[in-house]
């Protein structure tokens, strides 16, 4: 044998043997992997329910936004009316305030009236007293 053949048959023998030890070993590093493999499938499966869960969720979220931009229109549309209301308030109020103020002045207008009456209506009956009087007092001179 040469040396040639001798490495040959040492390679080999210590081929066999590492080949042996490292198999052992990577065999029960692959029924490891073998274990998270069956994990990991597990939850993929869990992952794509939560994902249909989830897109469901996304759906109803898209309607209720949906629902959400119409109320908000609705709500605008009530603001602007509300705002033409206020505004007409206020020209009501400007009005009422108006018409207070002349009926103060009508009340104050009618008080002097009344008073003017009053005194007219006395100096009528002092005028009609006195008459009344003169004419008693021309009656008994004749």
């Amino acid at each position: 044998m040469d040396n040639q053949e001798l490495l040959h048959a040492i390679s080999s023998m210590m081929d066999k043997k590492l080949g042996a030890w490292i198999g052992a070993r990577f065999d029960g590093v692959d029924a490891r992997f073998d274990k998270m493999e069956k994990r990991l499938d597990g939850m993929d499966v869990r992952f794509d329910k939560m994902e249909k869960r989830l897109d469901g969720m996304d759906a109803r979220f898209d309607k209720m936004e949906k629902r959400l931009d119409g109320m908000d229109v609705r709500f605008d549309t009530i603001e602007k009316r509300q705002n033409g209301m206020d505004l007409r308030l206020e020209k009501v109020e400007s009005y009422v305030s108006a018409l207070r103020y002349g009926q103060i002045e009508i009340h104050k207008e009618l008080k002097n009236l009344s008073a003017r009456v009053e005194s007219t209506y006395k100096l009528a009956l002092d005028a009609w007293g006195q008459s009344t009087e003169n004419r008693n007092l021309l009656e008994v001179s004749r």
